[in-house]
């Protein structure tokens, strides 16, 4: 599958999960016109999608639903006390400390 392909389809997966606001149904409505492009010669549908005004409206849905995707599929970070780097005096640090991995990015 392609990346328009993929990015259409996990448009489809969130639609219902948005809240659309009312101030959004121009975009709405010029979202509804992003089509397929028919092939009357071979009298079916194109693979891909017709590239005209509607496209910039489908593109922005598409990168949203993409990054969407992405992020309900980003590892959560447990929750724990988190510490700065800057607030970690290496000097002071004892024995045991040194001998554990402490790790300064919270990322």
């Amino acid at each position: 599958m392609n990346t328009i392909e993929s990015g259409i389809n996990a448009g489809r997966l969130i639609f219902n999960n948005l809240y659309i606001n009312e101030e959004l149904e121009d975009f709405l409505n010029d979202l509804s016109l992003y089509q397929y492009e028919y092939d009357e010669s071979r009298a079916e549908f194109k693979k891909t999608p017709k590239h005209d005004w509607t496209s910039h409206y489908a593109d922005s849905y598409r990168y949203l639903a993409t990054i969407f995707e992405h992020l309900i599929k980003t590892e959560v970070i447990p929750d724990k006390e988190y510490m700065h780097p800057v607030d970690i005096d290496i000097f002071e640090l004892d024995d045991e400390d040194e001998e554990e991995n402490i790790e300064l990015n919270p990322y």
